[in-house]
């Protein structure tokens, strides 16, 4: 028999527990939690608790958790009614928090752990390479802000025939709060694999891709290529991005999602905007002003409230 990922089980309600065991047992390995104690001392690859369980043992055993190195990257599902304010329960250091309402839909369920346990288990073997290049983005595999800053300088020194692209996923957050973040994290995926894509088709086989922090990802380009590969991914992914909806969202063009005060907002669909400036305009120790040049046309660019391209191609500042 094949290793089996170790689920922990905090449900205080005994029907809500029998069902989890019902639908997982076959799959997983499950172990069963009465107390804080048992929480913090067991070790599993998933959690799953009820918000009946956290009022009745520890309302901060979600905090004592996060503030756990052992589990800060160890997925948890909060088992919610359909009144609970889930902000309740978030706490920004652990990014893998995710909801499901009740009554327990068996299929979701069992969706929704695999997902999870897919993600946890990648994160586990790609632990040695963090360890070995530890500006990696856990989700995408790519590059982080300090690799971003050598290439930038790097293309400084070498003359700057290279345009900078700031590419921002707009609404991310809205969509994270509505469909669970591992959905989220697909959204990053499919992202970085159409950056790389749009590099590829552009025959801009040297260009640089990182990514920044969250829904930012910068590539470093060739001048000449810089249109061409903006334009691939704006197309690119207003056509894909729909995938990722269901079709009410989509006949809606929006979404409905809780905001930090627990109230209900709606949002638009995700959009991407790319700023895009050409770093010849900027000396060799300018990088950090190159960086914000591109923060800033980025921050006003998104103000059009599609996908869009702006690129600033003003003298040297």
């Amino acid at each position: 028999m094949g290793h089996k990922n170790k689920i922990l089980i905090a449900v205080a309600n005994e029907k809500q527990h029998n069902q989890i065991l019902t639908i997982l047992e076959e799959s997983y390995s499950l172990l069963n939690c009465v107390s804080p104690s048992d929480l913090i001392k067991t070790a599993a690859d998933l959690i799953l608790i009820d918000t009946k369980f956290l009022v009745e043992t520890s309302p901060d055993i979600m905090e004592t958790l996060q503030q756990n190195m052992k589990f800060r990257n160890t997925p948890v599902i909060i088992i919610i009614e359909e009144k609970d304010n889930i902000y309740a329960h978030l706490n920004s250091s652990n990014r893998y928090i995710d909801f499901i309402q009740l009554p327990i839909n068996n299929a979701i369920l069992k969706n929704r752990v695999k997902n999870y346990l897919i993600l946890y288990n990648y994160k586990i073997q790609i632990a040695n390479l963090l360890k070995a290049s530890p500006d990696i983005n856990a989700i995408t595999g790519l590059p982080g802000n300090n690799s971003i800053m050598h290439h930038v300088k790097t293309s400084l020194q070498n003359s700057g025939n290279d345009t900078m692209l700031y590419c921002n996923i707009n609404n991310f957050q809205e969509y994270n709060t509505t469909y669970g973040y591992s959905a989220g994290d697909k959204i990053l995926q499919f992202t970085s694999k159409l950056l790389k894509n749009s590099t590829l088709s552009a025959d801009a086989f040297e260009s640089f891709i990182g990514h920044a922090y969250k829904d930012i990802f910068i590539i470093i380009t060739n001048s000449k290529k810089a249109v061409t590969v903006a334009d691939y991914i704006i197309t690119r992914f207003d056509e894909g991005i729909l995938e990722h909806y269901s079709k009410d969202d989509i006949m809606e063009s929006k979404v409905t999602a809780m905001n930090r005060e627990g109230d209900m907002k709606e949002s638009p669909l995700m959009t991407i905007t790319i700023a895009g400036v050409d770093l010849e305009r900027f000396e060799e120790n300018q990088h950090l002003l190159a960086y914000k040049s591109c923060f800033a046309i980025c921050e006003r660019a998104k103000q059009e409230g599609y996908s869009c391209i702006f690129f600033d191609r003003r003298e040297k500042p």
